[in-house]
């Protein structure tokens, strides 16, 4: 079993984790549902705070509820 540490290059992606926080994102896909599910289908997310995440996790990872609500 390998260990996800802090040190492991930031090239490395969790599509499971907010990548504004580092919280679990909640996000349906990566659970094995469908994007039907997911709880992002129903709220708008800020474009800024797309913006906020790192341009290498763009389109590859979500940010969780709470980042969206804190917009």
């Amino acid at each position: 079993m390998t260990l996800r540490t802090n040190s492991e290059p930031d090239n490395v992606v969790d599509p499971a984790l907010c990548p504004l926080c580092g919280q679990a994102n909640g996000c349906a896909l990566t659970a094995g549902r469908t994007i039907d599910h997911c709880w992002c289908v129903q709220t708008l997310i800020p474009k800024e705070l797309l913006e906020r995440i790192p341009p290498e996790r763009r389109r590859r990872v979500c940010v969780c509820a709470d980042c969206a609500a804190r917009g």
